[in-house]
């Protein structure tokens, strides 16, 4: 599903829940961000710039655990700095470590079993 069809699957909910349910607005539009960011993110992740960005902090980090693990001779100035620089380079691996397609799934399974409802209570006596 592309961003297109689930703002409209969004907004039919939004709709449905404008005037009796705030609180699940407010659920549709935290899940409209997130969608948002989560696409965005990965898009950005498909980039090959990025693929060879992060396969060099993945580099960096193993190097820099090595030398942090093998070398005795370090001064205790040296280690501090190879420890910051390492989660410097740890925290950028970590921004993309997400399973980005679950993510994305399960927002999306939320959004359908919302549509599915939506009817169920129309029939029932809800909005129509």
């Amino acid at each position: 599903m592309d961003l297109l069809e689930f703002g409209e699957k969004i907004e039919k909910l939004k709709q449905y829940h404008l005037d009796s349910a705030p609180e699940a607005v407010a659920q549709l539009n935290d899940w409209e961000r997130g969608m948002r960011r989560l696409m965005q993110e990965n898009d950005y992740l498909s980039l090959d710039i990025t693929k060879q960005l992060l396969a060099g902090a993945k580099t960096r980090v193993r190097e820099m655990s090595m030398v942090l693990s093998f070398k005795q001779d370090l001064t205790e100035n040296e280690r501090i700095r190879l420890f910051e620089r390492r989660a410097a380079y740890l925290w950028f691996v970590k921004m993309f470590a997400k399973d980005y397609e679950k993510e994305i799934a399960d927002i999306m399974e939320a959004i359908e079993y919302e549509l599915e409802i939506v009817p169920a209570e129309s029939s029932a006596g809800g909005k129509t």
